[in-house]
């Protein structure tokens, strides 16, 4: 892949909440509730200083759905609801809980495709990612629509996301506190490629890498994106899993410099750890024969 020279802008975060939070108190206990009467507990997260935790419900009956925080003596301290028109019929989407900040400070919220109010039916799904202020209730857009993945950093400081249109995909890094954002270039060739998202940053944030796929569905790439110098570097190009006899399927990191891979080769599963300095690829353990 060839080096691509970033570009870089300064984005001026959006302050304007979309939807003031209504800290409205919650419904009085009724003496014999009926089996429908208690909202429906989605999921839930507790913030990371334990102070507060945030719970996705589903309300019965009305179908809506909201997300509510509350202190750790259970005081709710907002709400959010459902923006927008309220489906009332699946396939839905869901008011879903993504993360806190790892300070505590802020809630990430999006909508998810999990019809059940469960489990994510589309994996990577999660649109209009907002966030709201827990001191102050206000909420503001993370990253403009239009992307087709995001993630935010372990140290909770950036955020990546791809954006792609019929021409180009693009990877942003933009930081969460002062809103400054650097792009580059994610594919070389769209005809060939598209930008498919799970972008999975490196342990100590230095790095993160993203996949690609080409449009006939048979063929994978995992592209390394240098953060600091915002210069992208192919890694490996294998087949989807499960499409032939040998394929391989990316499994995480084991530091800044080590990538895991799964891999089939001749019917027998193995794990691999390769180096994106070196290229020197290592099994690890015994291969075992796939069924």
């Amino acid at each position: 892949m060839a080096i691509i020279t970033p570009t870089i802008k300064a984005l001026t975060p959006t302050i304007t909440p979309t939807i003031k939070p209504s800290a409205t108190a919650l419904p009085a206990a009724s003496a014999a509730p009926s089996a429908t009467a208690e909202p429906f507990v989605m999921s839930s997260k507790t913030s990371p200083n334990g102070e507060f935790t945030a719970y996705s419900y589903f309300h019965y009956g009305t179908e809506q759905q909201t997300i509510e925080i509350k202190n750790k003596e259970g005081k709710l301290i907002w709400q959010i609801p459902y923006q927008g028109e309220l489906p009332h019929s699946d396939p839905r989407t869901t008011i879903s809980i993504h993360r806190w900040a790892n300070d505590s400070s802020q809630l990430y919220f999006c909508y998810s495709w999990s019809p059940d109010g469960g489990d994510i039916f589309i994996r990577y799904s999660c649109s209009r990612l907002q966030t709201i202020d827990i001191k102050t209730g206000e909420i503001r857009t993370v990253v403009p629509d239009g992307y087709t993945s995001f993630r935010i950093s372990n140290n909770g400081s950036e955020i990546a996301y791809l954006q792609c249109t019929d021409e180009s995909c693009t990877i942003h890094i933009q930081n969460l506190s002062t809103g400054s954002e650097k792009t580059t270039s994610a594919i070389d060739d769209p005809k060939d490629y598209v930008a498919i998202g799970s972008i999975s940053w490196s342990p100590n944030d230095n790095g993160l890498v993203f996949h690609t796929q080409d449009k006939d569905y048979i063929m994978l790439q995992t592209i390394y994106l240098d953060v600091s110098k915002m210069k992208l570097r192919l890694i490996k190009k294998y087949p989807v899993p499960y499409s032939r006899n040998e394929w391989a399927a990316f499994d995480g990191w084991v530091d800044d410099n080590t990538l895991i891979f799964v891999e089939s080769e001749n019917a027998v599963i193995q794990v691999v750890y390769l180096n994106i300095r070196s290229n020197e690829s290592i099994v690890i353990g015994t291969p075992t024969p796939s069924n």
